[in-house]
């Protein structure tokens, strides 16, 4: 398919005098850096490699992001196809990897306003046979500045869940934000390592709504509390000793439940009261096929904010 671009004159510049920013030198020059630094990385072993590689590959999607949305002289044609791409881009990113028989991972996330990006992202991995790990993550904005920081900030937390150990993950992901020095430079963050032999697991958090537990024995949804730590960009030096895990154990019928704060709050209702009352939505099936999604359409906030359902299950 021949897609036609269209470049405006080298030497033409705005009617006040001042040149006009170059799009095809951006784009040049954020590919350079990521030659540059992947050949860099070759010096180098393991995370620090990674680390090099998707700092120039967040760079790159920076500066790409930036002259789509700013310059009026690519085509709306190509804009769009771009802007497509990235959306595309962040769902694989945020697919959750295959689990073994008696195991179950849905992934929900539903843009403010009906928006093609948005502040939350959702990152899993099994890292091997027996471990799964994933990371909820809630950029602070809205829109596309949330939606381009998310995306940023998503290449980073891949490329830290699973080489990291599990305690290391939030202090390395608070290190890695408080060095962007954005302005609203924070996020809440939730992150879960799950044993799929025996069912135990261990909950991090990074100033984000505790988790939540289905016992299959009882019916009944306990919060997973404990885990509390300060929102990642916020302090330098954070260490596995900031960010307390909690440990439990999901037996066969169990379920656990992340979520970002839009879907339970509301300015007339607590977090707890918000979390009673979508939990209440799927009371009679809470772990069935579907049941993250139908937790984003009960959100107390509407369609008014991002939202972000994890359902996990052991059948």
């Amino acid at each position: 398919m021949a897609v036609h671009v269209h470049f405006t004159p080298r030497d033409a510049t705005r009617e006040d005098g001042v040149r006009r920013p170059r799009v095809g030198a951006a784009i040049i020059a954020a590919l350079c850096i990521i030659v540059v630094l992947t050949v860099l990385s070759a010096r180098f072993d393991g995370l620090l490699a990674a680390v090099l590689v998707l700092a120039a590959g967040g760079g790159a999607l920076g500066l790409g992001v930036s002259s789509v949305r700013e310059s009026p002289w690519l085509s709306h044609a190509v804009s769009s196809t771009l802007l497509h791409e990235l959306h595309e881009r962040v769902r694989v990113q945020g697919r959750m990897p295959e689990l073994p028989a008696g195991w179950r991972v849905e992934s929900v996330t539903r843009a403010a306003d009906g928006d093609r990006f948005s502040g939350d992202f959702v990152i899993g991995n099994r890292t091997d046979q027996h471990r799964f790990e994933v990371a909820l993550v809630d950029v602070s904005g809205s829109g596309h500045e949330a939606g381009s920081r998310s995306m940023l900030m998503g290449g980073a937390v891949s490329g830290l869940l699973g080489p990291v150990a599990p305690q290391d993950f939030l202090p390395a992901a608070n290190d890695y934000l408080v060095r962007q020095n954005w302005s609203e430079g924070f996020a809440t963050a939730i992150h879960v390592c799950v044993d799929l032999a025996d069912g135990s697991f261990s909950v991090g958090s990074a100033g984000h709504p505790a988790a939540v537990q289905f016992h299959a024995a009882t019916n009944l949804w306990t919060t997973v509390d404990g885990a509390t730590g300060t929102c990642l960009g916020v302090l330098e030096g954070q260490n596995a000793r900031d960010y307390p895990r909690v440990e439990g154990v999901l037996e066969h019928g169990d379920a656990l439940l992340l979520y970002t704060d839009g879907i339970v709050e509301t300015r007339d209702l607590d977090l707890s009261e918000g979390l009673a009352q979508v939990l209440d939505t799927i009371r009679a099936l809470p772990t069935s096929v579907g049941s993250a999604g139908r937790v984003c359409e009960a959100a107390r906030s509407g369609q008014g904010d991002d939202r972000t359902a994890v359902m996990l299950c052991r059948d």
